[in-house]
């Protein structure tokens, strides 16, 4: 006869294996390399620690983004990095969830099938082109062993109307980012962020959106997985120089309908159909208005050109 002491033990040994290989244990972290007009560089986020929403406990997940800069000589330096978002995760079953707008949605469901699909998120970017509630499919799924397991693969895409999602194969353990480890793709990021929904694409709108490539990924039960053979923080281990001053002579940040310009140079104002709005010079402080939506921001100053995605919300 077996033991009952025993019996729960097996079971109670078995929900952690599952609930590990489901989804992240401490000490988690990720690598992710992110290029865009000018800059690029990678985003780190880590598991640092718990906490509660709502009455379930959360694995509370930083991400940080470092961003570096080449010079008209190509030269590469170091701009400097920033926390970029943190976002909350929990666990049940094959699901997992996270927390977005001040409610739980499903990040990833392992043991979904082809053809199913979730929301992720019921606010849009877009208010004016894109579905305010933002679904993702799945068209594949699949298993891939990695450090000697078995984990289960979910292909998604963000369905055509959703102004929020992400793009890639996702694989237990760690989300999005599976086998995307030598071409940069756009929205292939581990939580759903803007995407350019079908309405966007019909008025002509010029985006350039930030790309992503999967990198490193390890926790405490997960040895470092690392496809690319590269080090995972390359140019941090280089002897590369850091920003004069660390930050740009000229920037610029969006308020409600307000970009604020702070520095010394000029600013160009594009909207998404490449108009060109405005032609700003910089001396010291100043402000502009426009309307609510997304604008391109050209910055020029006496040693470099970059452009930045401003979002001016009313």
């Amino acid at each position: 006869m077996i033991n009952k002491s025993l019996l729960i033990l097996f079971f109670l040994i078995n929900w952690q294996i599952s609930y590990s290989q489901v989804w992240v244990e401490p000490g988690a972290t990720w690598h992710f390399d992110w290029t865009g007009l000018s800059e690029g560089g990678f985003i780190k986020t880590t598991y640092d620690n718990d906490t509660v929403i709502e009455g379930i406990n959360c694995q509370m997940l930083h991400s940080y983004r470092f961003t570096f800069f080449a010079t008209m000589n190509d030269d590469i330096i170091f701009i400097d990095s920033s926390l970029q978002e943190t976002n909350y995760t929990f666990v049940s079953g094959d699901t997992v969830f996270y927390y977005r707008n001040d409610q739980f949605f499903i990040l990833y469901n392992f043991g979904a099938q082809i053809g199913d699909s979730w929301m992720v998120s019921n606010n849009s970017d877009w208010d004016y082109y894109c579905d305010n509630n933002s679904y993702v499919y799945v068209t594949d799924t699949g298993t891939v062993t990695i450090n000697g397991l078995s984990l289960r693969t979910i292909t998604l895409e963000p369905d055509s109307n959703a102004g929020i999602g992400f793009q890639g194969t996702a694989v237990e353990k760690f989300g999005i980012g599976y086998g995307n480890t030598s071409n940069y793709v756009e929205f292939l990021y581990p939580f759903p962020r803007a995407v350019q929904c079908s309405a966007l694409t019909e008025t002509g709108s010029i985006i350039e959106w930030y790309r992503y490539k999967f990198k490193c990924f390890e926790d405490e039960g997960f040895e470092l997985y690392n496809p690319s053979g590269e080090d995972c923080q390359y140019h941090l281990t280089q002897d590369i120089p850091e920003f004069t001053g660390g930050k740009p002579k000229l920037d610029v940040y969006g308020y409600q309908n307000i970009m604020f310009f702070k520095g010394n140079g000029y600013a160009e104002v594009y909207s998404l159909t490449g108009q060109k709005l405005s032609h700003i010079p910089v001396e010291g402080e100043t402000s502009i208005s426009f309307n609510k939506g997304y604008y391109l921001v050209k910055i020029i100053t006496d040693d470099r050109e970059f452009v930045k995605k401003i979002i001016l919300r009313g």
